[in-house]
């Protein structure tokens, strides 16, 4: 983390977070596809990861008034919808609404 660019401790919590969840899950989690190189057990580890991060943790930087940032999503019109995608779909689920 770059320090001279950050000026408040709130732009460093949401600097920090939640990509120090994804540091340290990688950092102690072994999972069973890291030697295999399993695709589809790679995806299901992180859909796992995602959605506690999304159901437990960051309910609890809320209660707990720490700042964080999740990039917003990517829409386009796709037959009169607008589909949202994000890798953290998981997260929030913005659906689709009509034009």
């Amino acid at each position: 983390m770059w320090g001279e660019t950050i000026q408040t401790d709130q732009h460093l919590e949401s600097m920090l977070y939640p990509r120090l969840f994804a540091f340290a899950e990688r950092a102690w989690h072994n999972a069973s596809w890291e030697e295999e190189q399993d695709d589809a057990a790679k995806r299901e580890d992180y859909t796992r990861f995602i959605t506690i991060v999304g159901q437990q943790e960051l309910p609890r930087l809320e209660a707990a008034g720490i700042e964080y940032y999740l990039p917003p999503p990517g829409v386009k019109y796709v037959n009169l919808h607008i589909m949202q995608s994000s890798r953290y779909s998981v997260l929030r689920h913005f659906g689709q609404h009509e034009p």
